[in-house]
């Protein structure tokens, strides 16, 4: 922009001369600027897309020149630094980087819905009957925007939790991808990533059934029928089965407001309503202390991020700790109407009291107070983990229940492999016994022989020891079948026991490796032999038995270890690295192995940011100090 006043500045003109180029000329009286003349002053303006030479000129006289230097500005990225972690309440933390030469203004989430995999028309038949007619669009995908590490950021690192256990399209499948915009507009994309959407889990039937009808309704607006007889059919006999009047008011209006509007608002509302009633019949008035938890926080989080000032700071302090205190006192009462011993909360772990929570709400607030807002935002994004671990108590309690159940399945399976060991071993016994009884028969028949032909005309003496080692070689094979046919129905017992813990496994959601398989192949065909004699055969195909069956629980025992739940706390037995912090994979370190500043470290740094503003204010010091501090300050 170039201004001239004066007696002829009409006549002033740009000429703008880039590498390459021609050169181009700008008036103040053309059309395409926004500039003009006014009372003898003008004003021309151009944007320089290129490194160019401006001058500008007056007639034919040089009154100014300028050279710009002009700097690609580059695309912002953004990235995920660690692998989603969804949790059972149906909130999703992302952990992600960001960076842009000239700070990054904002940043979201854009979520699609995943591309479903085309049907074989050929199995058409075995399929439900298609739904006719028209079908409303889908619910527009969740808006989620990411918290970036300070204003203007030119690189950081980035938390966000977000809550999307309400949303409509929980639980669906799509394609996730994390944009950054920067000043001038441009946006940059991570790689996508194909994901489930975190879905609140349900434990009560009734909840669950209508999350179900709600599903429904979700994915195709064409099932509202069917939905509506599912609501009148629960609602039928409420005498006994609801006590709750809001929950039967809901259930009732729901169905009713299906019947009469069929548009896409009015079908969002009705999936909404049935949201809440769901909640309502899980938690009771736990759902709605944890909405207005769930709401201070976020404004909190805001206000640290925007810059706001210490009153607003402190009164958003104030309301999250009323809406914790609220929430606690809820989560208590819950606790003493349905006792648990929730994961992490027992006599050997380590235990959240109230009085740990007040003080790190008091960190955070003394942490805005002296200008660190960042650390104040790490901090709260903590006791967010903090409030997640006692949100998924009960959840963690039901994984520890499977977990015992499957703890006593693997502990079946090493049965099985101790009893497979010693058929093995009684069977390659019995083929000894056969083997060294066939021996003594051969022997005794040779001496006999012998014997026969020393005594030529005796012979009784003749038979009698040729008929004893045949008649004692009879003995020895009418026990050995008899051995035989027991090993078999050992065999057989196994086999069956192994047949129905694979069943139990199925049902409890344990995945059964192929070695398993091929342990209950063995293991028959091991039946079969001891059926026909084959000792030698048998002997093989239980050793193969058994060294898939080992196989099979190692790789199973190895899947458990995976998925359980890891304990986390001071007095558990939780592995430590060198410095004494829990290992990041078994578990959060809740700070009790990091020196937190208490208030005497926390009034120094407010004494040095000071000390750094009055010496910025001082214009005598040396340039190259001034800027030293300035920079220093930039991070607070």
């Amino acid at each position: 922009i170039v201004r001239a006043s004066g007696e002829g500045a009409g006549d002033v003109r740009l000429e703008i001369a880039g590498a390459g180029e021609e050169v181009a000329t700008v008036t103040a009286d053309a059309a395409k600027t926004p500039g003009g003349v006014v009372k003898d002053v003008a004003e021309l303006r151009s944007a320089l897309n290129l490194s160019a030479r401006v001058r500008l000129m007056h007639a034919s006289s040089e009154v100014a020149a300028w050279t710009f230097s002009v700097v690609t500005d580059l695309t912002p990225t953004i990235e995920l630094t660690k692998t989603p972690m969804p949790t059972g309440r149906g909130s999703m933390k992302l952990e992600y980087k960001v960076a842009d030469d000239y700070g990054v203004v904002s940043a979201r989430v854009k979520v699609v819905k995943a591309e479903t995999e085309e049907q074989d028309p050929g199995t058409a038949w075995a399929r439900k009957d298609t739904l006719r007619g028209p079908r409303l669009p889908l619910s527009r995908p969740p808006e989620l925007a990411l918290q970036l590490p300070k204003a203007n950021a030119r690189e950081g690192e980035g938390v966000t939790h977000l809550e999307l256990g309400d949303h409509p399209w929980a639980g669906l499948k799509v394609v996730m991808t994390l944009e950054a915009s920067d000043a001038a507009g441009q946006t940059g994309r991570s790689k996508p990533v194909e994901m489930e959407l975190p879905q609140r889990i349900f434990k009560k039937p009734f909840a669950r059934a209508i999350i179900e009808q709600r599903r429904k309704i979700v994915e195709d607006s064409r099932n509202s029928g069917s939905v509506v007889q599912a609501l009148e059919a629960l609602t039928m006999e409420p005498e006994g089965f609801i006590d709750d009047v809001q929950v039967y008011l809901g259930l009732r209006t729901a169905g009713y407001r299906l019947q009469r509007d069929e548009t896409r608002p009015g079908l969002d509302s009705v999936i909404a309503q049935l949201w809440d009633v769901a909640l309502r019949i899980e938690d009771g008035d736990l759902s709605d202390a944890e909405r207005r938890l769930r709401e201070a926080q976020e404004k909190l989080s805001k206000m640290l991020q925007d810059g706001a000032s210490d009153e607003e700071i402190k009164e958003a302090m104030d309301e999250l700790r009323t809406a914790l205190n609220d929430y606690l006192q809820k989560l208590a009462q819950e606790a003493k109407e349905n006792p648990t011993l929730p994961d992490g909360q027992n006599s050997e772990q380590q235990q959240l009291s109230q009085n740990d929570l007040e003080r790190m709400m008091k960190e955070i607030e003394e942490m805005a107070k002296s200008g660190a807002r960042d650390a104040a935002q790490q901090m709260l994004s903590e006791l967010r983990d903090l409030l997640d671990k006692l949100q998924t108590a009960e959840q963690k309690s039901a994984q520890d229940e499977l977990s015992i159940q499957q703890m006593e399945m693997m502990k079946d399976l090493g049965d099985i492999v101790g009893k497979q060991q010693r058929l093995m071993d009684d069977t390659f016994s019995q083929q000894r016994e056969g083997q060294q009884g066939q021996q003594e028969g051969e022997q005794g028949q040779q001496q006999g022989q012998q014997q026969g032909q020393q005594q030529g005309q005796q012979g009784q003496q003749r038979r009698g020891p040729q008929g004893q080692a045949q008649g004692g070689k009879g003995e020895q094979g009418q026990r050995g079948q008899n051995g035989r046919g027991q090993l078999g129905e050992r065999q057989q017992e196994l086999r069956n026991r192994l047949g129905q813990l694979q069943r139990d496994m199925q049902g409890a959601g344990m995945g059964q490796p192929g070695e398993i398989d091929e342990a209950q192949q063995a293991m028959r065909n091991a039946e079969q032999a001891l059926k026909q004699g084959d000792l030698d055969g048998a002997t093989q195909e239980q050793s193969r038995a058994l060294d898939q069956l080992r196989k099979g629980a190692q790789q199973m025992a190895q899947e458990m270890m995976q998925n359980m739940p890891q304990r986390y706390g001071q007095n558990g037995d939780t592995p430590r690295d060198p410095l004494g912090r829990p290992q990041r994979s078994r578990g959060p370190d809740q700070g009790s192995s990091v020196k937190v500043p208490d208030e005497i470290d926390t009034q120094r740094a407010r004494e040095l940011l000071n000390e750094l503003r009055r010496r910025l204010g001082e214009a005598q010091r040396p340039q190259e100090e001034l800027e030293y501090i300035e920079r220093l300050l930039r991070f607070y």
